[in-house]
């Protein structure tokens, strides 16, 4: 105990505890050491240890937080009887094993005691974390956020609200919509990869659009287009990523290879139509990003997301889509980002040796603690989906919630560990 210092503290009780109980109570005391700690593995100095003591009885929880955003429960529920000494640690981690980044965090101790433990005892402090030699990852971040490239302005506020710069900025276009060398512009000066997702088809006209039919694309009915858009795109001179054809193995787009008499030969002798339209062109600029759905539907062995694979050749990035729902329909739950999304890594690594990117992905904040899905998700990466390279949050209110910001213990959350995973 004589090498353990800092932080004794003496909290009064709160309102809830009786005059009569506040005058004979001892205060709950509480020691940090180190209060600033190196949690780079070098033996020395990796991890804090907090010990505590109770006047009573109690339930004793512990929490490290940064702001509004909880990075980690210690202790939970722990029952410490009155004057024995307790010690938790804590490695610098968040819940999903992710190290936190140097600076001063907030340390919260809360004794529960009495008749339904109505009765509260508080210490609050803060421990420093100071890790040498910290490496990056070479990871990355994007967005899509509704408005840009077109203006930067929803771009910035975002990047603001989260301290991370977007990489990847992500838009959407149709098939009457040429290449637009503002917005591309836009999203370089601000030091991001534009990535413009190509439909072909008419927006808000549904799934039904047999003019959209993959055998019309691969049979060259759209060549004008591609043409055009790839000279375009040529001359920008910048290097641009190209999404086309996105989401094949759903059901919910035109020219999903399970509609309109699509199927996945269909599909595959398309994409490489207009890979080889670009390739004429000389718009060597350009890079295919091939995207399927992280779930196929249906989930059938001929809509698996193998039998879309183009070929090495045709494809310069490979990336998925997938978003956790919760509650927010009738027919979806609560689910981890290694649900939705390791079937069809395995799947991938298997037909390739490229880097993945999570091209869209979300989370509803109904049914679940949505900044801890975001620590999960980056923690999930790191560790074990580690051919993941860059993530691009889909950050809009649509369906449900998607939001990073959407909160503000979500957006602590996503600025803590988007910075070091």
């Amino acid at each position: 105990m004589k090498r353990l210092s800092l932080f004794v503290a003496l909290i009064a009780l709160v309102s809830t505890v009786s005059p009569s109980v506040a005058q004979s109570a001892t205060p709950l005391r509480v020691w940090v050491s180190p209060a600033t700690f190196s949690p780079d593995g070098d033996g020395y100095r990796d991890r804090t240890t907090i010990v505590y003591n109770v006047p009573r009885n109690a339930r004793v929880y512990i929490y490290v937080y940064k702001g509004a955003t909880y990075v980690r429960r210690l202790v939970w529920g722990r029952y410490a009887t009155a004057g024995n000494y307790y010690r938790t640690s804590w490695n610098g981690g968040t819940g999903s094993g992710l190290r936190v980044p140097n600076g001063t965090y907030g340390l919260r101790v809360v004794a529960r005691f009495g008749p339904g433990l109505r009765y509260t005892l508080k210490y609050q402090g803060t421990i420093g974390v100071a890790a040498k030699n910290v490496a990056s990852t070479g990871r990355w971040v994007g967005f899509y956020v509704p408005g840009a490239p077109f203006s930067t302005a929803p771009l910035t506020s975002l990047e603001s609200k989260v301290s991370s710069q977007a990489r990847v900025v992500h838009y959407f276009h149709s098939s009457q919509d040429n290449f637009d060398s503002a917005a591309a512009s836009n999203a370089i000066q601000e030091g991001a990869i534009p990535m413009a997702t190509m439909e072909f088809w008419r927006p808000g006209s549904g799934v039904g659009q047999p003019a959209y039919r993959l055998s019309r694309i691969a049979a060259g009915d759209f060549d004008s287009y591609l043409r055009r858009y790839a000279d375009d795109a040529k001359a920008f001179g910048k290097t641009i990523w190209l999404r086309p054809l996105h989401e094949m193995n759903g059901n919910w787009y035109p020219w999903a290879g399970t509609v309109n008499g699509n199927s996945p030969s269909h599909f595959i002798s398309a994409w490489r139509h207009i890979k080889q339209v670009f390739a004429s062109r000389g718009a060597t600029n350009v890079k295919f990003v091939w995207c399927p759905n992280a779930e196929s539907v249906p989930n059938t062995y001929a809509n698996g997301i193998a039998r879309y694979w183009p070929g090495e050749a045709y494809v310069d990035y490979v990336a998925l889509d997938g978003y956790n729902f919760g509650t927010s329909a009738s027919w979806s739950r609560w689910r981890s980002f290694a649900q939705i999304f390791g079937p069809a890594y395995s799947t991938i690594t298997k037909l390739t040796p490229k880097s993945i990117i999570i091209a869209e992905t979300g989370c509803s904040p109904r049914g679940g603690d949505k900044a801890a899905w975001i620590d999960g998700m980056f923690g999930s990466i790191h560790f074990k989906y580690r051919r993941i390279r860059g993530v691009v949050w889909f950050n809009e209110n649509k369906e449900t919630d998607w939001r990073v910001d959407s909160s503000s213990a979500t957006a602590g959350m996503f600025r803590l560990v988007s910075a070091v995973y």
